[in-house]
């Protein structure tokens, strides 16, 4: 069945809710529609549906923690973006909310690229691989066992720096990096969030000081954290998974974290116990 392109279409992003999403519709109940292009299968919530839907085959879902999550089939239809009507397609049902919500992932969004000015606070669809030039141009990866996209990134606290590939999303308001990496590398934190002296994903890319949540994964895989949205502050970037690549049209990464600093200098007047030798210096990625 042919699927309306659309290419073209500006839409303002939804303020309020965890992530960057847009507003839509299915079968006339308002829809908030989360962009979610690092997943590989569309999320739909039981509150798209006035009464429960016809469940198809159960599929194995792989998550971040490398553990895979059983998700029911169902097929949504009725979906509907301003005055584009969206043909029927098959999402995973997801627990939780009332409130209907719906996560495109690639097999949605696949072949648009993402133009985000988180400035203007809105999203442009364009034909994945159309934008030829930009300043600076991030490499996104996927590994044969790992379908997520990830992306090299350069945290320093002190004299200590730590290069791992972390997890891109457009749903993390904030960074992380995983309590196992953190303690690998020696970054001192307080249990709950480590203070940096910066994160770079390039060398026109650098953010600091600034914070990043410690979160407990008991099996990180190959991601040793994620790259929030608090990363890219009020930049306009293009993300286009299907050339693996972020084009960053407009740097404005926004202030430093004072508050990133204040326990930056806290913990050197108070240094941890026993902290490890940090790891050789390295270059920041190009």
């Amino acid at each position: 069945m042919h699927r309306p392109s659309l290419v073209g279409l500006k839409l303002p992003l939804l303020r309020e809710g965890a992530g960057l999403a847009i507003a839509g519709a299915i079968d006339g109940r308002d829809a908030r529609l989360e962009l979610d292009p690092g997943r590989v299968l569309s999320l739909i919530s039981p509150g798209c549906f006035e009464t429960p839907p016809s469940y198809g085959a159960t599929v194995q879902v792989e998550e971040l923690d490398r553990r895979t999550k059983p998700l029911p089939m169902v097929m949504v239809s009725g979906l509907s973006i301003r005055q584009l009507s969206i043909p029927p397609f098959e999402a995973g049902m997801r627990g939780g909310s009332n409130r209907c919500a719906l996560a495109l992932g690639d097999d949605v969004l696949g072949p648009y690229a993402l133009d985000l000015n988180l400035q203007e606070g809105t999203v442009t669809f364009l034909a994945s691989g159309s934008l030829k030039e930009s300043p600076v141009r991030v490499a996104l990866s996927r590994t044969l066992t790992f379908d997520w996209p990830l992306l090299p990134v350069h945290f320093v606290q002190g004299s200590r720096e730590l290069v791992v590939p972390v997890l891109f999303s457009l749903r993390a308001h904030r960074t992380t990096l995983f309590a196992s990496v953190a303690d690998a590398s020696a970054f001192q934190n307080d249990g709950t969030q480590v203070p940096l002296s910066q994160i770079a994903v390039s060398s026109e890319l650098r953010r600091g000081p600034a914070m990043a949540a410690v979160v407990m994964r008991t099996n990180p895989g190959p991601a040793g954290g994620v790259l929030g949205l608090d990363f890219w502050g009020r930049s306009h970037f293009v993300v286009d998974l299907g050339t693996r690549s972020i084009a960053v049209l407009v740097t404005d990464l926004g202030e430093p974290d004072h508050s990133a600093q204040q326990l930056l200098d806290e913990l050197q007047r108070n240094p941890q116990p026993d902290a490890e030798d940090p790891p050789e210096p390295r270059d920041p990625p190009n």
